[in-house]
């Protein structure tokens, strides 16, 4: 269950910083899914079909006996709004907002 989720978080995040370091991956010779969308399109789709298997990893935890049903309950909770983000960049296919605020300030990828 563990890997499930971590690989399911993982991606979209991955994926949202690829969106915004494709100059940085192109200028380093890195091949990327975002670097081959130009658009964003399928960059953005790919980080919410991950986002949507996010979803029943708590419930599936619950099933399994691993966790209690109110682990399930809050696991999809924020699995809601993990997707949020995701469901914004492939709407607008803009660059992901930033939400971690140690990144602010820090001259990474959200001062761009």
């Amino acid at each position: 269950m563990l890997a499930a989720a971590l690989y399911a978080w993982q991606l979209p995040h991955f994926l949202a910083l690829a969106w915004l370091c494709r100059g940085d991956y192109a200028a380093g010779g890195y091949r990327m899914l975002s670097l081959a969308d130009a658009s964003g399109r399928r960059t953005a789709a790919c980080a919410l079909r991950n986002c949507a298997y996010l979803a029943p990893v708590g419930a599936a935890a619950a099933a399994l006996g691993v966790a209690s049903p109110a682990f399930a309950g809050g696991a999809a909770l924020l699995a809601g709004a993990y997707a949020l983000p995701a469901a914004a960049f492939y709407q607008a296919r803009l660059r992901p907002t930033c939400v971690l605020s140690t990144q602010a300030g820090s001259g990474g990828p959200c001062q761009r």
